[in-house]
């Protein structure tokens, strides 16, 4: 009887090359010399234009030896990649399946996923070095790339590990878990805005209180209503630039309006001024955060600032958006953004 094997890997997305969320699994099967690599994805971002280039890649002592195996099919956000290699020798490139430590996908708008199954961490920046020439096997040397620190691959914690491919999951299945995935998170959304809006006053007040103690010990006097008054007067810039300072930057590929962006979680938006909660509870906002996994905060050029809800320059968003509130359109690729061709950005509003 033929020996056979088969192991799934969870594929996740890096940003400024450190390791964030779940992002889709590869799947391997051996039979005899013969291997089976299927891979599914999310977050395909950037519509057909846009190339995702799939590379298995061997650790070597003075980097790292990728084999460039083919291009994700997209639709919809989402991708598959199979490929049929022989185990001893993939691609004629002279390298056996056991050499391999996993599998790396690169966009060429910049965006970088990652597995791999041999518990150590993958330096995404070796594969900044990456350029489409033609090459099946490339080489990548780590000492032409400055030193960073990378995030740990670690095993899976057991619930992720419990966790079945979305391929075997019915379709009624998903549907019934969405629903109810929606349902609570917008309850959990709103209740954690209030909450981490809340703390964020609490914990500026004390500062405040600690600072008057140590500029007049004598002083007994409350001070939560002068603090509180002198919060209230700080400006929406004043708010959304400490935001902006700290968050994780976004590119937004080939913008000339756009300043700075960093990616959001709902529950960031606790952290803007009171009167923005209420896109915690916007429909709009929370489906296309349930898909996309993030939001996007944008300063422009002018010094304004946007908040940004991912999805497509597409009838059915159209009329979403502008019952919502988010009535323009700032495409990824802008040269697209007045044509309704399904190109993937941000409808947006502006925080005033």
């Amino acid at each position: 009887m033929a020996e056979y094997h088969r192991f799934v890997s969870y594929v996740y997305a890096y940003e400024n090359n450190l390791k964030t969320r779940n992002s889709g699994f590869a799947r391997v099967e051996t039979r005899d010399r013969q291997c089976f690599i299927y891979l599914h994805m999310k977050e395909m971002y950037g519509g057909s234009h846009t190339i995702y280039r799939v590379y298995l890649f061997k650790r070597a002592e003075d980097g790292i030896t990728a084999i460039y195996s083919g291009n994700i099919r997209q639709c919809q956000n989402q991708g598959d990649f199979e490929c049929r290699i022989t185990k001893d020798n993939i691609m004629d490139s002279g390298i056996s399946l056991n050499e391999i430590a996993g599998i790396v996908v690169l966009g060429d708008c910049g965006r970088k996923f990652g597995t791999c199954w041999d518990d150590e961490p993958i330096d995404m920046s070796m594969f900044d070095q990456m350029k489409d020439d033609g090459s099946r096997v490339i080489s990548l040397n780590k000492n032409l790339v400055p030193q960073i620190a990378v995030q740990m691959e670690g095993k899976q914690e057991e619930t992720e590990k419990d966790e079945e491919p979305e391929e075997i999951i019915k379709e009624t299945e998903i549907d019934t878990e969405k629903k109810t995935e929606f349902q609570d998170e917008a309850v959990r959304a709103v209740e954690t805005v209030k909450e981490i809006g809340s703390e964020e006053i609490r914990n500026e007040i004390s500062d405040e209180k600690q600072e008057n103690k140590e500029e007049n010990k004598q002083d007994e006097k409350p001070v939560y209503t002068e603090v509180y008054a002198r919060k209230r007067e700080l400006t929406i810039e004043e708010r959304l630039g400490k935001m902006m300072a700290h968050g994780i930057k976004m590119q937004m590929p080939e913008d000339t309006e756009i300043d700075r962006c960093i990616r959001m979680e709902i529950q960031d938006i606790g952290m803007m001024p009171m009167k923005f909660w209420i896109y915690a509870g916007n429909s709009f906002v929370l489906q296309h955060y349930y898909s996309y996994s993030h939001l996007i905060l944008a300063r422009k050029k002018d010094g304004s600032y946007i908040l940004g809800v991912p999805g497509m320059n597409e009838p059915k968003d159209s009329f979403m958006a502008q019952i919502f509130g988010f009535d323009r359109f700032k495409a990824v690729d802008e040269n697209q953004e007045n044509a309704f061709n399904g190109n993937f950005g941000y409808w947006y509003v502006e925080l005033t």
